[in-house]
């Protein structure tokens, strides 16, 4: 198990790197304009799409992209919009 999560790592370094970078720009950019509540709910936005976009670039690239993975990527999004959006209101 351990030798295929490496595997599917290395074979994705780009893909996990593109990812933790825009979570880190996301994070950085929250604390930059943290008394801009407009501007944290645009930059949420931003991130969640991103974040879908994300996710069907990578698993359309592994050739698996179905309904099932993009209603999980679209759900989590949404979940994270929805704590964001909760938090700031």
């Amino acid at each position: 198990m351990k030798k295929h999560l490496e595997r599917l790592v290395k074979s994705h370094a780009i893909d996990y790197v593109v990812i933790v970078v825009l979570l880190a720009a996301f994070m950085l950019s929250v604390i930059l304009f943290r008394f801009s509540y407009i501007s944290i709910k645009v930059i949420s936005i931003f991130m969640a799409t991103a974040y879908v976009t994300w996710g069907v670039t990578h698993h359309t690239k592994r050739g698996h992209l179905d309904k099932k993975i993009l209603l999980e990527y679209s759900g989590i999004a949404l979940l994270g919009l929805v704590v964001v959006f909760s938090i700031i209101n």
